[in-house]
């Protein structure tokens, strides 16, 4: 399937499927005549995600082509030259967002085009017999492999879109001078899309449902605002999967929808009910743990720890030493991996940066493929144990308190009882338990999966700005699901939101009130409230305005105040699908430093028992550590997204 003869084919692989009742294997053809339809195989593709990928690829490389199309076209000669001066800067610029809004750009069109086959192999159908048929002498696509195909593109672009919206609003509020012709360009580009997409939909509704005076901008502004309203539906595509999805107002899902995010931003109705800041938080919090990310990003010299070539020997001793006395690894710790005085001192600094600066630090210089996958853990435990010497058990049995964050796979179905972080898929701003996180890459070999990090500080200030209603929700109790056996592992009463008297802490996820795939939140439980949905939205919103992708490299190890600090995680494909290790792999650690730990709220003092006390009745602690992930490794944790 290509746009014009000079562009590169989609290849994909299809099968025959068995069609229920409702499924379409028609298609009609507009000709001479009426009526006249062509019986099209039952084939669809094989593999989404290959599908996925590839029109993702495509639809940017066809780019070029579309604008080279536009030339011939009746748009202006402004249009044409300034679109051409986008690409030229999106080539010269490769960070720039304008390359971000021409690939929406380009993909709208990629959605639009005819989609016939080029090949020898043709399904068995036949081409179009018909002059008149915008499919004269082609050979149309089965309908269900064209929906998948408009599915996939849809998909990427709607995750596409949002990241570019929120990206672009923080330009826009920096208002730095260098950024203009940035933030015109990509305006202009998206402009533009917008054009071409309404006369799509101009077309369509002339020809399928009224005149063309029925389409006017009054009835366009009506639309949008009983949206806005939550009046109606919205068209959405899911974060994960194939086919339309409704998104319709009101109901949770794990990752907001561009329909929440449409609703969220555009809605002013929204009025404080509370003026006050809930009882014993503060109006404001000052401290360089409040920050936002785009100013961060450029501070990159002063979070990034390199290890120098005498530090990594320093380590490779210590690991080799370790691994000579023939301990069990929870004795990993400073006495039994030794390292010189100045190397303990910057990671020392680390924890500090995590408790007390700006909240989190990344330490690069390692090499994961030098090492075996034990001589890995060693070295990734002996490091964290000079940031934070407690590790806290990731299972709920508390047996292990190392974890392998990689997708269980790439092929597993919808209804698969799997949580987020063991996808391929978007991950939410949420924190976890403990009070550092720690991610070692061992594999980045992949598009996309960028994690994502936020001042929840700064998020909980522009809360206290604008939306103290969502303060006091998140301060008032909520009733989370475990998705456990109730009589082991009963749901949790709880505050998303703690204040200690001096620091602010979130606990906070959407999986406990949404589900997530095969994980359905129990009908039995209080449904959310419309407060609470609203909260979600906000603190999952107000990260995303103010968040930073963090340019991880294979080897880099993150530390993170998992209490104030908020992250998320763009989803992602591999460039292999074949076996564990070609997929983004992250080891995780929870951690504690006990000299620099807050004095936590009663809500978690349970839970962090939980993580650190001893698990064996003689009050000594066994830690499991998982060297090398099997099947079946996302099962048993106890929370991951």
């Amino acid at each position: 399937m290509a746009p014009s003869q000079h562009s590169e084919p989609l290849r994909l692989a299809c099968r025959h499927f068995r069609p229920k009742i409702t499924d379409v294997t028609v298609e009609f053809v507009r000709g001479i005549v009426p009526g006249e339809v062509v019986e099209v195989p039952t084939y669809a593709a094989v593999d989404p995600l290959a599908l996925h990928v590839e029109s993702k690829r495509l639809a940017k490389q066809y780019g070029q082509i579309f604008l080279r199309e536009l030339a011939t076209s009746s748009s202006s000669t402004v249009v044409q030259r300034t679109l051409q001066e986008a690409f030229r800067h999106a080539a010269q610029t490769p960070r720039s967002l304008v390359n971000k809004a021409l690939d929406l750009w380009a993909g709208s069109k990629f959605c639009q085009f005819e989609r016939s086959f080029d090949g020898s192999e043709t399904l068995g159908l036949e081409a179009v017999s018909d002059p008149t048929s915008p499919m004269f002498n082609k050979i149309p696509i089965p309908p269900v492999l064209d929906h998948q195909c408009d599915t996939a593109i849809i998909q990427w672009m709607k995750d596409l879109g949002c990241q570019l919206m929120a990206l672009l609003w923080r330009k826009v509020c920096a208002k730095k001078r260098e950024d203009w012709f940035e933030i015109f360009l990509t305006s202009f580009v998206l402009i533009n899309n917008i054009e071409y997409v309404y006369g799509i939909q101009k077309d369509f509704v002339r020809i399928a449902f009224c005149s063309e005076q029925a389409f006017h901008l009054g009835n366009l502004i009506f639309v949008a605002k009983a949206v806005q309203r939550s009046k109606m539906p919205t068209i959405a595509c899911p974060p994960q999967g194939n086919g339309v999805a409704i998104d319709t107002p009101g109901i949770l899902s794990y990752y907001p929808t561009a329909g929440d995010a449409l609703r969220f931003w555009s809605l002013r109705e929204d009025k404080n009910i509370h003026s006050d800041i809930p009882r014993g938080f503060p109006a404001h919090v000052e401290a360089p743990m409040v920050w936002q990310g785009s100013d961060m990003e450029t501070q990159s010299d002063a979070w990034i720890m390199h290890f120098t070539e005498a530090d990594v020997l320093a380590l490779e001793g210590a690991m080799r030493d370790f691994h000579d006395q023939a301990l069990q690894f929870s004795r990993i710790d400073p006495v039994n991996f030794h390292l010189p005085d100045e190397l303990a001192k910057r990671l020392d600094n680390v924890s500090e940066e995590c408790y007390s600066g700006r909240g989190f630090c990344v330490i690069r210089g390692l090499d994961p493929a030098r090492y075996t996958d034990e001589e890995n853990v060693i070295l990734y435990a002996g490091i964290s144990s000079y940031v934070a010497p407690e590790r806290g058990f990731l299972d709920r049995a508390r047996q292990h308190v190392l974890c392998h964050v990689l997708p269980a796979a790439f092929n597993v179905e919808q209804d698969t009882k799997v949580t987020p972080g063991f996808t391929n898929d978007a991950m939410s701003f949420h924190t976890d338990d403990g009070d550092i996180l720690a991610l070692y890459a061992m594999n980045t070999d992949q598009r996309g999966g960028r994690t994502l990090i936020a001042s929840g500080w700064k998020v909980y200030n522009e809360l206290a700005l604008a939306r103290t209603d969502v303060l006091h929700t998140l301060t008032q109790d909520w009733v989370l699901d475990t998705y456990q056996d109730y009589s082991k592992w009963p749901p949790i009463k709880t505050p998303l939101l703690f204040t200690n008297g001096k620091e602010v802490m979130f606990n906070f996820s959407r999986y406990p009130l949404c589900g997530f795939r095969g994980y359905k939140r129990n009908p039995s439980l209080p449904a959310p409230t419309e407060a609470q949905l609203k909260a979600l939205d906000a603190v999952h919103f107000f990260a995303q305005k103010n968040a930073m992708p963090l340019p991880t490299k294979t080897g880099d190890i993150l530390y993170l105040n998992n209490m104030s600090m908020l992250h998320a995680r763009e989803p992602f494909e591999d460039q292999a699908t074949q076996g564990i290790r070609s997929r983004r792999h992250m080891l995780k650690l929870q951690l504690r430093d006990p000299k620099r730990m807050w004095r936590l709220p009663n809500n978690l003092v349970h839970l962090w028992r939980f993580l650190f006390t001893p698990n064996r009745e003689d009050g000594c602690k066994d830690e499991g550590f998982i060297i090398t992930p099997e099947q079946g490794h996302y099962r048993g944790w106890s929370k991951n997204g």
